[in-house]
Order: C-alpha cells, then structure tokens, then sequence
C-alpha cells in the first residue's frame, strides 16, 4: 500500500493495534505514545480519525452494552489498517536501514 501516514494518524492507528476503544482512550494513548512530539489536540485527532475512517483504515462500531453511554462510539482497527502499519514499519524500516548505511564524513565541517 502506498500510503505514507501522517505522524497523528499513524500514532491513531498504532493506539488501536491491542483493540477497539472510543475516541477518548484513542487520544489518551496517542498522545502518551507520543509524548516526545507536539501534542495532538481534540479537534485534529477527530479530524484525523474522520479521514482514516472514510479510508477505511478504521471502522466505527457501535458502544458495546453495559459500556458508559457517555463513551460514545468505539472505532476498531480494519485489515486494510492492519496492512498499512505493517507496510509502514517495513518503509521505516528500510529508512532507518539507509541511515545506518551512511558513513560520516571525513572532513570537518561537511555533513
């Protein structure tokens, strides 16, 4: 898949990797696994969740019964999702890979 995600997005589709969970917990995990990086606010994480799900990198799903009605919907993380996490591990995976290839330079003052 050609996809190249965004780091939002991506950090969206990584904190629903272990299960569905409403938006809240969605944010919540991103945003701790992401700490290092600016924070992901409420209005572009729904943004970014919207797009991921028209996509069909997500699903919405309906509250689960006996869950707090104040939740709102769960998303869960589609096959087509799955795929594109696997592909981008496997593109950074190759960059990082190129990185390390890199010699240093032998002059000082070059990059």
């Amino acid at each position: 898949m050609g996809v190249l995600l965004k780091p939002a997005a991506l950090q969206i589709l990584l904190a629903l990797v272990d299960g569905d969970a409403h938006g809240y917990a969605i944010l919540k995990t991103a945003r701790a696994r992401a700490a290092d990086q600016a924070p992901l606010r409420i209005a572009s994480f729904y943004r970014h969740l919207a797009a991921l799900i028209r996509e069909g990198l997500v699903a919405e799903l309906a509250r689960p019964a006996g869950v707090d009605p104040r939740r709102g919907a769960y998303y869960r993380l589609t096959p087509a999702g799955r795929a594109v996490l696997v592909a981008e591990r496997e593109r950074m995976a190759a960059l990082v890979a190129q990185m390390r290839s890199l010699r240093p330079s032998s002059r000082k003052g070059t990059s």
